[in-house]
């Protein structure tokens, strides 16, 4: 008979060891990586008397660090233990071992990389956002990220890590000599084994509860910054691959998100009349709107001779009608974008609908629908490509008779994305003298952007940064006084232009707005009280002599009110579809996001979308700060009409099939809502 083949488990085992030793090392690092995300992001005023919380978050972080590397201990362990079973030699195991680690790490170690990059913009792990690298102009975005003085540090530092990793698991790796003899009999290492395989699941599971572990469980202070510090990358970045094919499928449950399955969706509610004004009617105006690249709030109010980032703007933002207190559609520029042309709040988990077919429908809350019905021309004015995210598609179905884009004046002096801010406002101005009948003008720039490019021929203003404002951003050493210094350029052509608008006949029938898409992306340093106003850009009106009334300068507004405003300023007795109001209305002022903040008079809510709960504020709308506070009725109905109005917000944009043969309107090519 053959003589029965030993299983040596002393190997196996003593395999085990090496494993555990490497992965001490492995964490070890994950752990500094942590660290390093403390230093670079903490603000240490705000942690002051919290460092209970933050070792407490190190301690969680091991736990989220042991799970993704249970993972890929898995089929390691297994292969070996089938190695052993079989009694095969481990040299070429171990071989592919090394470099099956090192490989491993490098795309967490770069992942990592990524997702520091990501906070530094959003104060927010990776999300679903983060695909926005290939949606948008992902060229200029290369150009941006090779043009960082920051990419040869950080670059020789991965390799550097790489190097070390397989370094180490070389040496850990590079036999398998017995160093213990461990094994003890059938039983005992059968039972051994099991044990292993049980707890290498359990650390892969991270928990015994009935969920395994997830983002939620690292809620375990008071501190947002603190809990987001126990995660590290891959949490996040499986619950963004998870969002994604969600939105693919089509299968993305908002009221599961929102925690509102209690709320049914109303449409009927963005229904809105503007009654007969006969004054308008026979002398209609025009309307251009303005949407400047990053112009958030936060800078104005530093503005000063030394910090001169307003120029002559000041002066029309003190001659005309300014509201301080007004949200951002949503983090970047193309939820603006969505929010003021649709009317509609943009719902990130459910895909833009620049870049889905749907952006071949035109929907009737589009405010160029809107101002067509009213006999207006209607011309979007873009300071970039029009390729950019499928605009050029979705501005004409929305009613847009003329896009006008970088390739419609002579680029003298361009920069990344597109026209600085001179030659954008040339376009709009040149757009409104040359209207031959009203007509309504939607622009948007690109400029105050990274890399921060202001012309050659362009002196600045003084700028010497506020301490506060430097506080506010540590980060602005990439780019030093080039941010503000395009920022002001982009005021002083503001400026300009108005000036030519009031000393013109245009003064007596032209109606302009300017808002910014979102804030400045560098200020990361923020308590959770200054959370309204570092997302908070200002609302400028200039209304001529016969158009002016009262408003109430210091109520809560968004992006979503921009248009219905203007339909009651400008139009006369047409109905229209929308999610804001007329900010000269009376009546309690509102305000809501994407990315979960809403305010009604002096109280506001924050909800969390990734935990799906939410917070209660006190809003102080003198100072633009939020206080925290217990939950009252008052905020319960806030929540409620938030989670309302984005539900219902999706029945419109994005209604299912069921929902699609039910609405009216519809055509079997193109679909009007």
């Amino acid at each position: 008979m053959p003589k029965a083949v030993k299983i040596d488990f002393d190997k196996f085992f003593n395999l085990l060891v090496k494993l555990l030793l490497l992965n001490a090392f492995l964490m070890a690092l994950m752990s500094l990586y942590r660290l390093i995300f403390l230093l670079a992001f903490g603000n240490f005023a705000e942690l002051a008397g919290m460092w209970n919380f933050v070792l407490r978050a190190f301690g969680m972080g091991l736990r989220f660090d042991a799970s993704p590397l249970a993972y890929v201990n898995m089929p390691v362990v297994v292969g070996f233990l089938v190695l052993t079973l079989l009694s095969k030699n481990f040299n070429t195991g171990l071989k592919i071992a090394k470099y099956y680690y090192t490989l491993m790490f490098a795309f967490f170690t770069f992942a990592t990389i990524v997702n520091f990059g990501f906070y530094l913009n959003f104060q927010n792990h990776i999300n679903i956002l983060i695909f926005g690298f290939f949606e948008d102009d992902t060229y200029a975005l290369i150009q941006t990220i090779i043009r960082d003085r920051r990419l040869i540090p950080v670059m020789l530092a991965f390799f550097a890590v790489c190097y070390g990793v397989y370094k180490v698991c070389a040496a850990i790796l590079k036999d398998t000599k017995n160093n213990f003899s461990l094994a003890r009999g059938y039983v005992f290492n059968a039972v051994a084994t099991v044990l292993i395989l049980g707890l290498l699941f359990l650390a892969a599971r991270g928990t015994v509860s009935m969920f395994p572990l997830g983002s939620f469980h690292a809620d375990i202070s008071p501190s947002k910054f603190i809990n987001k510090l126990a995660l590290n990358v891959t949490q996040p970045l499986t619950d963004t691959v998870y969002a994604r094919l969600e939105m693919v499928r089509g299968t993305v449950n908002l009221a599961g998100i929102l925690g509102a399955y209690h709320i049914q969706p109303d449409v009927s509610m963005f229904k809105g009349h503007v009654p007969f004004n006969p004054y308008t009617a026979e002398n209609p105006p025009n309307v251009v709107v303005i949407v400047m690249e990053s112009f958030g709030l936060f800078p104005i109010l530093f503005d000063s001779p030394e910090f001169n980032v307003m120029g002559d703007l000041s002066r029309h933002f003190q001659e005309d009608i300014l509201l301080k207190n007004m949200l951002p559609a949503g983090h970047i520029t193309i939820d603006a974008l969505e929010a003021l042309v649709l009317n509609m709040p943009p719902i990130p988990p459910m895909g833009y609908i620049t870049q889905t077919p749907r952006a071949f429908y035109s929907y009737a809350s589009s405010a160029a629908n809107v101002f067509r019905r009213a006999g207006f021309s209607t011309v979007a004015v873009y300071g970039g490509s029009f390729a950019w995210r499928g605009m050029n598609t979705f501005l004409r179905s929305q009613g847009f008779q003329r896009l006008v884009g970088e390739g419609d004046i002579v680029n003298v002096h361009r920069h990344q994305w597109g026209l600085n801010d001179q030659q954008f406002l040339e376009l709009v101005y040149r757009e409104l003298t040359n209207a031959e009948e009203p007509v309504f003008i939607f622009s948007l720039s690109t400029a105050v952007h990274p890399p921060y490019e202001i012309p050659p021929t362009f002196t600045p203003l003084p700028i010497t940064i506020p301490q506060e404002v430097r506080n506010m951003m540590p980060h602005e050493r990439r780019w030093g006084n080039r941010i503000f210094e395009t920022f002001q350029f982009a005021n002083i052509q503001l400026a300009a232009f108005l000036d030519r608008i009031k000393n013109s006949h245009l003064a007596e029938n032209t109606i302009v707005v300017i808002t910014g898409d979102h804030s400045l992306r560098e200020f990361t340093h923020f308590s959770n009280e200054d959370a309204f106003l570092r997302w908070a850009v200002p609302f400028y009106i200039y209304l001529p002599p016969r158009f002016r009334r009262e408003i109430d300068t210091s109520q809560v507004a968004s992006h979503l009110d921009i248009m219905p405003t203007l339909y009651h300023l400008a139009l006369s007795d047409i109905n229209y579809i929308a999610a804001g109001r007329n900010l000269f209305s009376e009546g309690p002022g509102f305000t809501f996001n994407t990315f979960g903040i809403a305010a009604q008079d002096d109280i506001a809510i924050r909800f969390n979308f990734t935990h799906r709960n939410f917070s209660s504020w006190l809003f102080d709308n003198t100072t633009g700060r939020l206080s925290a506070t217990d939950t009252t009725p008052a905020h319960l109905e806030l929540l409620e009409r938030y989670q309302r109005t984005l539900l219902s917000a999706r029945k419109l944009l994005h209604p299912t099939a069921k929902e699609r043969k039910t609405q009216k309107g519809q055509k079997h090519e193109k679909e009007t809502y």
